[in-house]
């Protein structure tokens, strides 16, 4: 099975680290490839770089922060690659990745990150369009307790519902303790030549 993650990312958070987690950890039998929006600014992405190891990665360019174009080259994406579903992360990506499942005939499954309580009326719309498209899914798949009951407020019917507790990659932090283990010895060593 070929999953797409896509997600309009424009930093590495927390979504971004959820993302990558969920992919190095998934079957083997599943495999996991990541798509990202090229917008103004989005250049050169950290989680693009994080996630090479792991699948294949593509971009798709926006010509602005919202371009509805982005659909049919996200559609034909799909397509040429033989993905099997869509799992969206963000309101930008929820939009865009449920009309381009459609269109392609796919599932598509939605994770809400967490909803942003944007001063902004232009941003507020569209996290209201993006909970709108929650409903279209095949699936939401909210990550904590709280998240489950933020998305029943938007009429996403109970079947299509499923929660499943946020994780953490246990890797990164094992890795920096290693890190820093490695680090102590080769200063616990250098203090014992300096003591002799």
């Amino acid at each position: 099975m070929k999953i797409l993650q896509f997600i309009c990312s424009t930093g590495f958070y927390g979504a971004e680290r959820w993302v990558l987690a969920l992919s190095k950890h998934l079957p083997s039998t599943v495999e996991s490839e990541l798509v990202v929006t090229l917008e103004p600014g989005t250049e050169d992405l950290e989680l693009v770089k994080q996630f090479h190891p792991i699948g294949k990665t593509h971009q798709v360019p926006m010509k602005s922060r919202f371009d509805l174009g982005a659909v049919d080259k996200l559609a034909q994406l799909i397509r040429q690659n033989n993905i099997d579903i869509i799992h969206t992360h963000g309101y930008k990506s929820d939009i865009l990745g449920v009309m381009a499942a459609r269109k392609a005939g796919i599932p598509c499954v939605v994770t809400p990150h967490g909803f942003e309580n944007a001063a902004d009326f232009k941003l507020r719309f569209f996290i209201w369009l993006g909970c709108q498209a929650m409903r279209f899914a095949d699936k939401v798949v909210p990550l904590s307790r709280q998240l489950m009951k933020d998305v029943k407020r938007f009429k996403i019917a109970p079947e299509k519902l499923e929660y499943i507790q946020n994780g953490v990659d246990l890797s990164e932090v094992e890795a920096v303790r290693l890190t820093k283990t490695s680090g102590d010895a080769k200063q616990k060593n250098k203090l014992g030549l300096l003591v002799k």
